[in-house]
């Protein structure tokens, strides 16, 4: 911030520096009110009775950038009078001002003391605080927001709560992760989950408080009252704080470490005996990681996929296997087990628990048997009922459409859902009108695609398209339906 080009410095006051308030207000020409020169004589008088070091004299200096060895800077508006508000500093703190222009007037910018009202002894208590937050800006103003940034970065990560959680993080997630799992409705006894879980709130409460410092751009708000630094981040809608005086990160609450260190720990080893009671069910886990290891589904889950975008209604017979592929395919287990039973069962991805249950009744012997079966079932399925695209779909009347042309005349009418029944019948007829010249549907490439046919006979069409569940009604159209869809995605995929 820089002063240098706005201020006026008079010799009858040697303690302040006048300055322009007021885009359009360039310059002060004299102090000539009676009313005004005693404000600024109670003011410099005031100030005269401050004493500072001459380190804070020359950290105002360099922060107001102003030759003399002013204490404040005072402002007069546009009729020549005393502002009797002082300007806040943080308003001035990394600021550049227009030298062609006064500073700019914000109310908010202003301390809400009007120094005309205060006591002599009040007006000294005021300025103290004053000249106190003008110090510690001026502190600030030898650094720029960018460097202050860093620093709270680096304070931040020096704090003994912050590198407590960056050194148990992978605890700490696994703690949130297993008390969010359906696992824990299986695991007895109950009475001892439900107490971990208790624990759970208590031990991660000052965790889920921390905010996580992101990358994202910060700005800075000065808190010259509290002698601190905030930082916000309004993409992750955070705060930082900071002390500068002890060059330390503020929590919202300080945590004992010591009791910190031991309840991240025997949260940890709390839910890791829970689990040793729990062979069963760790038997059962350990079973699927064996499947999930042993069995390839990509495949099937890709036929299945196939079959899903055909424009049919498939029944399969192995519902059974289907069930286990389904669940199969929403399933992550870890690859190996850690030493920590926490941080294993935090690995597992299980979305329901029936799936545990079944694999109670059957060998792994049966259920790749099974899952075999069911891929041949879709193989024969697929090679059933593949699509060949000039092979006949729909007869209305003598008039044959092949897989290909409902495809195409699905694919226009995505483009023309917004036209009732009645113009996309005149369009596959190609009955010209100058509604539709004015639209440019005349240039449509469904235009006439059906224009040998009979009028009655396309209006069939999109009855029977409806019917069969290939379009459906929408507003005052059409839109073409996920069975349509399949069918376009489906011969778009082969050609």
């Amino acid at each position: 911030m820089s002063l240098k080009n706005h201020y006026y410095y008079f010799q009858e006051y040697p303690n302040i520096v006048l300055i322009p308030l007021g885009k359009k207000n360039k310059k002060i020409r004299s102090i000539g009110h009676k009313t005004d020169k005693s404000i600024l004589n109670r003011l410099n008088d005031a100030l005269s009775r401050m004493t500072l070091s001459i380190d804070e004299r020359k950290n105002l200096h360099y922060f107001l950038q102003i030759k003399h060895e002013v204490f404040l800077p005072v402002m007069m508006n546009k009729d020549e009078k005393v502002e009797t508000k002082i300007i806040n500093p943080d308003f001035l703190l990394w600021k550049s001002f227009s030298p062609n222009h006064g500073i700019p007037y914000q109310k908010e910018s202003f301390y809400e003391e009007d120094i005309s009202k205060l006591s002599n002894d009040e007006l000294i208590i005021f300025l103290k605080k004053v000249i106190a937050e003008y110090l510690f800006c001026a502190e600030l103003s030898k650094k720029s927001e960018n460097q202050w940034i860093q620093i709270m970065k680096k304070a931040y990560n020096q704090h003994p709560f912050v590198q407590l959680y960056l050194k148990k993080q992978e605890i700490v997630d696994s703690v949130e992760i297993a008390n969010r799992s359906p696992l824990l409705s299986v695991l007895s006894p109950p009475e001892d989950v439900s107490y971990w879980r208790q624990r759970v709130e208590i031990v991660l409460w000052p965790y889920r408080k921390l905010p996580l410092w992101c990358e994202h751009d910060k700005s800075l708000t000065v808190l010259s009252s509290k002698k601190l630094l905030k930082c916000d981040c309004s993409f992750c809608q955070k705060e930082y704080h900071y002390c500068l005086k002890e060059d330390k990160y503020l929590l919202n609450e300080n945590p004992n470490m010591d009791q910190a260190i031991k309840r991240i720990s025997t949260i940890e080893n709390q839910f890791n005996e829970i689990i040793e009671k729990n062979i069963k069910l760790v038997n059962s886990l350990e079973f699927l990681v064996y499947i999930k290891k042993n069995i390839d589904i990509s495949k099937i889950v890709r036929l299945v996929n196939q079959i899903g975008h055909l424009p049919f209604n498939i029944t399969i017979e192995n519902q059974f296997a289907m069930n286990l592929i389904k669940e199969l395919s929403q399933i992550n287990v870890p690859l190996s087990r850690p030493a920590s039973s926490l941080l294993w069962i935090s690995q597992f991805h299980i979305p329901t628990i029936a799936l545990l249950k079944t694999f109670n009744n059957y060998s792994f012997d049966e259920i790749s048997e099974s899952i075999k079966s069911l891929q041949k079932e879709l193989v024969h399925v697929l090679r059933h009922f593949d699509i060949k695209p000039n092979e006949t779909l729909i007869i209305i009347k003598k008039n044959h459409l092949t897989y290909f042309m409902v495809a195409r005349i699905l694919k226009g009418i995505i483009s023309l859902e917004n036209l009732s029944f009645h113009v996309i019948a005149q369009i596959l007829k190609g009955r010209t009108s100058y509604s539709l010249r004015e639209q440019k549907l005349d240039q449509h490439f469904l235009f006439g695609f059906l224009e040998k046919w009979e009028e009655k006979d396309i209006h069939k069409l999109l009855k029977t398209l409806e019917k069969e569940l290939w379009i459906t009604k929408h507003s005052t159209g059409f839109i073409v339906s996920d069975k349509g869809a399949s069918l376009i995605d489906k011969l778009e995929d082969d050609s």
